[in-house]
């Protein structure tokens, strides 16, 4: 599968502290995972920058059908607002591109634990396979069982 990688930090501090950490993870995680990395999109700035920037150069790559994949090291990389989470979740979806989120806090786990467990999944989710997080928030922003 062909990947890029989503960092984005607030202010530079946080960039000369943790982004190469941020990075080196999320190679060795598509390392781990066989995936073709094609690019990492690195923003470090406001929501403003996020979204003009970031999102931007995002959108390009998912338009252009260049990866089947997107990995963030946590959800709040994409946006610190849920509605802007949902909104490009949405979008990736739209292009068939999954979003993998490397670490989930515990909440989120309990989450993904009460979905993979309700009726409503359909047949072939309903193995023992992780669910996404972008199947979660759509079915969560649709009004959906979770």
């Amino acid at each position: 599968m062909r990947a890029a990688i989503y960092l984005r930090v607030s202010t530079l501090e946080q960039a000369q502290n943790f982004l190469d950490d941020y990075k080196d993870r999320a190679v060795k995680y598509c390392r781990d995972k066989g995936y073709d990395l094609l690019a990492v999109i690195e923003v470090v700035g406001s929501k403003d920058a996020m979204k003009h920037f970031g999102h931007r150069q995002l959108k390009k790559i998912v338009q252009n059908r260049m990866i089947d994949v997107l990995v963030i090291p946590h959800l709040h990389m994409i946006s610190r607002s849920i509605p802007d989470i949902i909104q490009m979740l949405d979008y990736l979806w739209e292009f068939g591109v999954k979003a993998e989120c490397m670490r989930c806090d515990p909440m989120e786990y309990t989450i993904l634990q009460m979905y993979r467990d309700t009726t409503e999944i359909p047949e072939e989710r309903r193995n023992n396979s992780a669910v996404s997080i972008e199947d979660l928030l759509i079915r969560i922003a649709k009004g959906r069982a979770i």
